[in-house]
């Protein structure tokens, strides 16, 4: 899969989820040339790894989303980040985040107003806080082929803890990142409330793609790893 054809199948996949309308935010994905990398562009001070080592997660959510750092904000805040880096046509690194909104708020809410705004304003509400904080952590598959180690796999799945390394058979796919997060963490019953296309919802979930070569170690595989097939 090439850099151009992946960059494609992204900005593809955030059209149908805005035809959908389980997100009505987004950001287009732009491949990089000079720095030979597939993102959203930005534009600001803060690098990404400024913004994903803030401890605060309500800071950290809202330096995302003042860099613009996500591909769409889905109906309840969270944000989908995917980010490749390439040497030539082959991939090298890749960063595909579910990063959950920490204040539950309404889709009215994420589209009709300022999500900062409205995040610094529950914030100074305590009782309003403690009703609304919301626990899920980011969700994240990163792969790194040139940092494989004992314990660090070069593809594996965090959560909780950036300790937390869970191998992974191959890099993921962008097609194969959205299924996971629709299938795991949303269900038809919830999206039909909010009158969102399930017709579309299925289609993404539906749909065959390829994978990246499998780049899991022999000693990875003797321990509780991922591996599928499609």
């Amino acid at each position: 899969m090439n850099r151009g054809a992946l960059n494609v199948i992204i900005n593809n996949l955030v059209c149908d989820m805005i035809k959908s309308k389980i997100s009505q935010v987004y950001n287009e994905s732009i491949f990089f040339k000079e720095k030979n990398t597939i993102s959203v562009s930005v534009k600001t001070r803060d690098s990404i790894s400024d913004m994903t080592n803030l401890v605060n997660i309500i800071d950290r959510y809202k330096k995302f989303i003042e860099n613009k750092f996500y591909n769409f904000i889905l109906f309840d805040g969270a944000l989908i980040q995917i980010f490749y880096r390439f040497k030539e046509d082959e991939i090298v690194e890749h960063r595909l985040a579910y990063v959950p909104s920490p204040i539950t708020l309404t889709s009215e809410e994420c589209y009709n107003e300022s999500i900062i705004g409205m995040i610094d304003m529950i914030k100074d509400d305590k009782i309003e806080l403690n009703k609304r904080l919301n626990d899920r952590a980011t969700i994240r598959f990163d792969f790194d082929r040139n940092n494989s180690s004992e314990d660090h796999p070069a593809s594996h799945l965090t959560f909780i803890s950036n300790s937390c390394r869970i191998p992974v058979c191959s890099p993921i796919t962008p097609n194969g990142f959205i299924r996971f997060i629709l299938e795991n963490f949303y269900n038809f019953e919830e999206l039909l409330c909010q009158k969102i296309d399930i017709d579309i919802i299925k289609k993404i979930c539906n749909m065959k793609y390829k994978l990246f070569d499998k780049v899991i170690s022999d000693d990875h595989k003797k321990n509780l790893h991922i591996n599928y097939d499609l």
